[in-house]
């Protein structure tokens, strides 16, 4: 019985862990319905952006100078996939590594 209980209280920490590191411009996205503009404050966050089976998304800082998207250990800052009409406005994005470089990986 205790181990039952330490293991169902670890589960519930991690999941309760992940979902704090989430990305808050991933949350925005996740959260968007299609055709929907995103507007996302100015900061710098970071973290790997996935955008999977979207279409007519506009994503937009509030500008380029302020507004900073920074990728993490090997991987893209924007990972999109199977989505199409994704436009992305007034960003820096930096330090993102994919397999083929850079900060973006799309594949339709």
């Amino acid at each position: 019985m205790k181990k039952v209980l330490l293991i169902t209280l670890l589960v519930l920490i991690s999941v309760r862990v992940f979902s704090v590191i989430q990305s808050p411009v991933q949350q925005m996205i996740d959260n968007a319905l299609d055709g929907t503009t995103i507007y996302v404050p100015s900061g710098e966050y970071v973290g790997t952006i996935n955008i999977s089976n979207r279409s007519n998304l506009t994503i937009a800082g509030v500008n380029s100078s302020n507004t900073i998207l920074k990728g993490v250990m090997n991987a893209p800052v924007f990972n999109i996939v199977s989505s199409n009409n994704i436009s992305i406005k007034k960003f820096t994005v930096s330090e993102g590594r994919n397999h083929r470089g850079g900060d973006f990986y799309i594949d339709y």
